[in-house]
């Protein structure tokens, strides 16, 4: 038995691992249930450690995030649970409420919770992009069911889209109602004193921010079914936080975890998204940590140091941005790309791909 990190879990938590069980289990289960097989990192030159081997799977090609599965859930009907029976009107009291939710939520709707757990905030579109694909009449199933989970108070809607990368300025934006953001951490298992705040009350700026990163796991989740791309796991701020021997953390806006083609490695990202409003001297100081962190012989998950991915919104800014991490030094440009939002997930797949047979490295899978 191994403990290890968990890239499935949200805020990080260790997982008792057992070889040879699917690392899908990590993700939709209780954490309980997850399991996987730890493997050593493979040892390379400083920015070749984000080559990882991933984890031992059974029975088939992996998909921890459902990517593949969600084509599943989307073919199935919008029905009602067994056993869940009425539409009376949802109890008032959280905890009540989260008890009536658990039994008449379908397996589309579990997979629309999780996804709005993952990343707190997605549009409409965005919701069916990911859990409505496929489908003849996709728009209209999909406002049904949102105004299903909107009627159980499981999903709220506080305001209308607020502009980001996914368009669309009349989308309804969701969050989870604070009995299902109950529901949800019971379900993952969470600490009680690591849970996150129900309030979704969250300024213009932020919510756009937060939608922005909702459309980058979009986009990495439809390259993911296409099969250009090996999405393994995606977690947002504060999951992807990673902590510090100061007590202090390093606060990436996402990590992703992305399989190498032909190989058992996998490649790791922490990912910035930036969209024009932060200061120059803000990200100069969040740039420098991650170069001094490395610099120190630092490791994120897995043992390993993540590349880094910042994303700008137009040329000026990215130039900006590039100036920066050039004055920083060697480590600082080895370590951090800047590029166009648009392209961030082509590069991730693009480089994941083009990556140097690591087969003959040495690596450890017991």
């Amino acid at each position: 038995m191994t403990v290890f990190r968990s890239l499935g879990a949200p805020f990080g938590g260790s997982v008792v691992a057992a070889p040879g069980v699917p690392l899908g289990a990590l993700v939709g289960a209780p954490l309980g249930a997850a399991s996987g097989a730890l493997v050593v990192a493979a040892f390379g030159a400083l920015f070749g450690v984000r080559r990882q081997p991933a984890f031992a799977l059974a029975g088939g090609s992996p998909d921890p995030l459902g990517a593949r599965d969600l084509s599943v859930r989307a073919a199935r009907g919008d029905f009602v649970a067994p056993g869940g029976g009425s539409r009376r009107e949802a109890p008032a009291r959280p905890h009540a409420r989260a008890e009536w939710l658990e039994n008449r939520l379908t397996e589309r709707d579990w997979a629309i919770l999780e996804t709005l757990f993952r990343v707190r905030l997605a549009t409409s579109g965005q919701i069916q992009r990911l859990h409505f694909f496929g489908l003849s009449q996709a728009a209209s199933i999909r406002k049904r069911t949102l105004k299903r989970l909107t009627e159980w108070r499981a999903i709220i809607a506080p305001v209308r889209r607020i502009g980001g990368p996914s368009g669309g300025s009349q989308q309804r934006i969701y969050s989870l109602d604070p009995a299902a953001q109950q529901l949800m951490e019971l379900r993952w298992g969470i600490d009680p004193q690591r849970r996150r705040s129900a309030d979704p009350t969250v300024s213009p700026r932020l919510a756009t921010h937060m939608l922005t990163v909702a459309e980058l796991y979009v986009r990495c989740v439809e390259m993911s079914r296409s099969g250009a791309l090996d999405l393994l796991e995606f977690q947002v701020e504060p999951d992807c936080w990673w902590p510090l021997q100061t007590g202090d953390y390093l606060k990436p806006d996402a990590y992703l975890c992305i399989g190498v083609p032909g190989s058992d490695f996998v490649d790791h990202w922490w990912i910035e998204i930036d969209l024009g409003t932060i200061r120059a001297p803000h990200m100069r100081r969040k740039f420098a940590r991650y170069a001094d962190f490395a610099a120190n012989g630092g490791t994120g998950p897995g043992g390993v140091l993540p590349g880094i991915v910042v994303t700008a919104p137009h040329d000026t800014r990215r130039t900006g941005l590039k100036q920066i991490v050039t004055r920083l030094g060697t480590t600082a440009r080895q370590l951090i790309q800047v590029i166009p939002f648009d392209s961030a997930v082509t590069v991730l797949a693009s480089h994941a791909a083009n990556l140097p047979n690591p087969s003959t490295e040495r690596h450890d899978q017991s």
